[in-house]
C-alpha cells in the first residue's frame, strides 16, 4: 500500500510539472490569433486594428511602457515595447537608464547572446563620459539580444531623426532553419 501511495504521489506531481503553461511573453504564445491575444490580457486595449496590431499601456520593470502586439497573416509574430517618459528635460541619462532596464533583462533572461554597439560618428567613441551626448546626436546605437527557446528578445537605445531618444524592446518568434542565428540576432530593433 505504501509503494502504491508513493508511486501515485510521484505520478501526480510529475503530471502537474509537465502541464504547466509555457508562454513566450506575458500570457501569449507565438502564432496566437488576434482574438486569443485580446483574451489573454486583463485590460482593454488602448488601440486595436483587426488582425494587425493591438496596443496596451502598462508598467514593466517599474517603467511606463506601450506594448504593441503585431500580427502577420492573422498570427502573433512580433511584440514591441516602448519605454516612455524616461528622460526628464533637465537630464540626459540615456545610457544609465538603458543599463538599468538592461540589468532587469539580464536578471530575467541571463547572459546577453549578442551585444551590438554601432558608432556612426566616432567623435565621442573614446570619451565614455560623453556617451549620453553621443546617443542624443545619433553617433551611436546600442542593442543587446537574448536567444530563448522560441523567441529572440532585443533591447536598444537610440535617437530618431528629430533627436528624441528611445529605449525599445522587440520580441520576435525564432524561426528555425530560415536564417542563421547570427543574422537573426543582428536584425535592428
Amino acid at each position: 500500500m505504501r509503494k502504491f501511495f508513493i508511486l501515485a504521489l510521484i505520478f501526480i506531481s510529475s503530471f502537474s510539472l509537465f502541464s504547466e503553461e509555457k508562454y513566450d511573453f506575458r500570457k501569449v504564445r507565438w502564432d496566437m490569433s488576434f482574438e486569443e491575444v485580446l483574451k489573454s490580457e486583463e485590460t482593454k486595449p488602448e488601440f486595436s486594428y483587426k488582425d494587425s496590431c493591438i496596443k496596451y499601456s502598462d508598467m514593466i520593470y517599474y517603467k511606463n511602457v506601450e506594448i504593441f502586439y503585431h500580427f502577420t497573416e492573422g498570427k502573433l509574430s512580433t511584440i514591441t515595447i516602448s519605454f516612455i517618459n524616461l528622460f526628464p528635460l533637465e537630464k540626459n541619462n540615456y545610457y544609465e537608464e538603458y543599463n538599468t532596464i538592461r540589468s532587469y533583462y539580464i536578471k530575467k533572461y541571463g547572459k546577453v547572446s549578442l551585444n551590438q554597439t554601432e558608432w556612426y560618428n566616432k567623435k565621442f567613441k573614446n570619451s565614455p563620459d560623453k556617451i549620453n551626448e553621443a546617443i542624443a546626436k545619433k553617433h551611436v546605437s546600442i542593442t543587446d539580444s537574448w536567444e530563448l527557446e522560441n523567441t529572440i528578445v532585443s533591447i536598444g537605445v537610440f535617437a530618431n531623426d528629430s533627436g528624441e531618444v528611445s529605449i525599445l524592446a522587440l520580441y520576435k518568434k525564432k524561426i528555425k532553419g530560415t536564417i542563421t542565428v547570427e543574422e537573426y540576432l543582428s536584425d535592428k530593433i
